[in-house]
């Protein structure tokens, strides 16, 4: 969906868009919208986000796993000392994601984590302009 069927569809900006107050939808439209950014973390990181003793025992689990069972998790942890596993990338969340479903990490923890790739996406005025041009 374009910024500008948004505008059209969402009944919250039926007023501003009467207007043509370009500020307003920008405002409107901002709220709670995010997008993802690459944020490479490292082993602090981790233990910080997911708490005493959980961040701790999934490091361990991931070293565990990893020595034993799945080279990917081996490689995981490499890039997690590393500091560059990076939360941004879609192939990081997914296997964050698989974590959750193979019962290494709780789906709480996984949350926390990816949230730390999410950042305000701001809709600007000139951006609502834009996209109603021609209207």
């Amino acid at each position: 969906m374009t910024l500008r069927d948004e505008i059209l569809s969402r009944p919250d900006c039926a007023d501003a868009l009467a207007a043509r107050d370009c500020g307003a939808l920008a405002a409107i439209l901002s709220v709670g919208r995010t997008k993802i950014i690459s944020k490479p973390i490292g082993y602090g990181t981790v233990l910080a986000t997911l708490g005493r003793g959980v961040g701790g025992a999934f490091l361990n689990t991931l070293e565990e796993l990893g020595n034993t069972v799945d080279p990917d998790l081996k490689w995981t942890l490499k890039t997690i000392e590393n500091e560059s596993f990076d939360l941004g990338e879609k192939a990081t969340r997914d296997g964050i994601d698989g974590l959750v479903m193979a019962g290494i990490l709780s789906a709480e923890g996984a949350e926390a984590l990816k949230a730390l790739a999410g950042v305000p996406d701001v809709v600007t005025a000139q951006d609502v302009q834009a996209a109603l041009e021609g209207i």
